[in-house]
């Protein structure tokens, strides 16, 4: 087998396998034709290759004949595809000159079937052979037909084709796939222009128009595989992207459920302390129950120890200490609801502002009386349910209250006055704690509800933070006024149709 056999036989070798491989790309990116267009161009080209190797060993006149005739389907194909090639990959080459193209090669096409011999020649008369690269091959030896400059005219329009789309690609800024797939495609068709000198018998080699298209189809693969490599890297790096986008998602996701569970830890301890600045009145407050348990108990013992039982003294006593018990266990049950460590996601209910309120006076009575402040309630009347957390409002209210019998510690005993009233207002109920001790600066009425914001000696300045926090979670609004004597008003707002998104508290 010689050098020419193995040239001619690599090429198109070569163009199959790349016309497979893109093939392959192709069925797996149906959007993406011009992988499919390049499959077609290989295939031509391959065609070509084993078309003009028949050609150099054909032995008969006839045969060489019908060679010459089949070879334009391959042709036909090829420069149609690397037309539509241009068009949509590299979106350049003018539209009538890709016209002019395709319908001129397609009429060189129609009349070379026509033509007795070929649109190339009128008649081949003869083969010629000779030696050259060391194999013997077979020329024609015939007249050319005139019918052939088409072939050459096109020939002519596809090159100017090829020169406008590369200016064009190259003025885009595009300079690489200008001179990569735009320089070889012109290279190609100035090879190309062998064909009619052979014909016209001005140079006597073997055809070898293959390889002048094979180089535009090397071309065209190699930007392939570089927009095909390009996809994978941007595909590589958006996977690290994405995976490195989730690694945060989940960091932040455990660093939401930390901070959520620090601002749970706050709000409880903020309760605690509260409850342990009321311990004194507390104590007091179980044990008046507790000393009656007991009073009635022995009372109770005595009755028993004599023979003459009175049943009715005896079932009020009985009746006395299920009072006083019943008493000690509401008392137990508001410090159990109140100390209780709550879970992230709070319960909902539906609440009476009014019922809260009154449940915190309670709460707070001995320490009110011990500290010789008086209370007085303007509660309004059937005011609706609001959807809130029972425990969080007894927090905030208890906090406001707290925070004004602080206020009137240095006021006389005369003036430790404290007002707690609730209305309805533009569809939200209100609350408002007013006090009538020193007063709130007009510039720090907003800076009260800061995070560590305090005018107390020993305080924390979580209070009225964690109050917001709270009230700001179920969509409410908290905010101070400075009275118009003396003293201050905090007041609260929620919604009454808020339906809250059970989560924790954020600030």
């Amino acid at each position: 087998m010689s050098w020419m056999t193995i040239l001619w036989s690599m090429n198109a070798t070569a163009c199959l396998t790349l016309a497979g491989f893109y093939c392959v790309v192709w069925s797996k990116q149906r959007e993406n034709s011009v992988h499919l267009l390049f499959s077609c161009s290989a295939i031509a080209a391959a065609a070509i290759a084993a078309f003009e190797l028949a050609m150099m060993h054909a032995e008969t006149v006839e045969q060489y004949q019908a060679l010459v005739r089949w070879i334009h389907v391959p042709v036909w194909a090829l420069i149609v595809s690397f037309v539509i090639f241009v068009r949509l990959y590299l979106h350049a080459g003018r539209l009538w000159l890709a016209w002019s193209i395709c319908g001129l090669r397609t009429l060189v096409l129609i009349l070379n079937f026509i033509f007795t011999s070929s649109i190339n020649y009128r008649q081949i008369t003869g083969l010629r052979q000779f030696s050259w690269g060391g194999e013997i091959i077979s020329v024609p030896i015939g007249v050319a037909n005139p019918w052939g400059l088409l072939s050459s005219v096109s020939l002519l329009l596809l090159l100017i084709f090829f020169v406008d789309a590369t200016i064009t690609v190259w003025r885009r800024g595009d300079r690489r796939r200008a001179l990569v797939v735009g320089g070889s495609m012109i290279l190609g068709a100035i090879l190309a222009w062998h064909v009619p000198l052979v014909i016209w018998g001005i140079i006597d080699i073997p055809f070898f128009l293959c390889f002048a298209y094979s180089g535009i189809v090397v071309a065209m693969g190699y930007e392939l595989s570089s927009d095909i490599t390009r996809a994978a890297q941007l595909a590589r790096k958006l996977k690290a992207s994405q995976a490195a986008l989730r690694k945060s998602e989940q960091d932040m996701e455990v660093a939401a459920l930390e901070a959520a569970r620090q601002r749970q830890e706050l709000t409880h301890l903020a309760r605690v302390t509260s409850l342990g600045e009321l311990s004194s009145s507390l104590a007091h407050e179980l044990t008046h129950p507790l000393t009656a348990i007991l009073s009635n108990a022995q009372a109770a013992q005595r009755f028993l120890d004599n023979d003459d039982v009175d049943l009715n003294e005896l079932r009020e006593i009985l009746n006395d200490i299920v009072a006083e018990d019943q008493r000690a266990g509401e008392v137990i049950h508001r410090l159990r609801s109140l100390l209780k460590k709550g879970e992230p996601q709070k319960h909902c209910d539906d609440v009476d502002v009014n019922e809260v309120a009154r449940d915190v006076l309670k709460l707070m009575r001995n320490d009110l009386i011990n500290q010789n402040v008086t209370v007085d309630t303007d509660l309004a009347q059937n005011l609706p349910a609001i959807r809130a957390d029972r425990v969080q409002l007894q927090q905030v209210v208890l906090n406001l209250l707290l925070n004004a019998c602080e206020a009137m510690t240095a006021s006389d005993s005369s003036e430790r006055q404290l007002l707690i009233t609730s209305k309805l207002e533009n569809g939200a109920v209100r609350m408002s704690v007013t006090d009538r001790g020193g007063g709130i600066p007009e510039e720090k009425l907003e800076q009260v509800f800061e995070r560590f914001f305090t005018t107390k000696k020993e305080g924390m300045g979580l209070g009225l933070s964690i109050c917001r926090s709270i009230i700001n979670e179920h969509e409410g609004k908290i905010w101070a006024t400075k009275n118009a004597d003396c003293g201050a008003t905090f007041h609260f707002s929620l919604p009454i149709n808020h339906v809250r998104n059970e989560a924790v508290i954020t600030e």
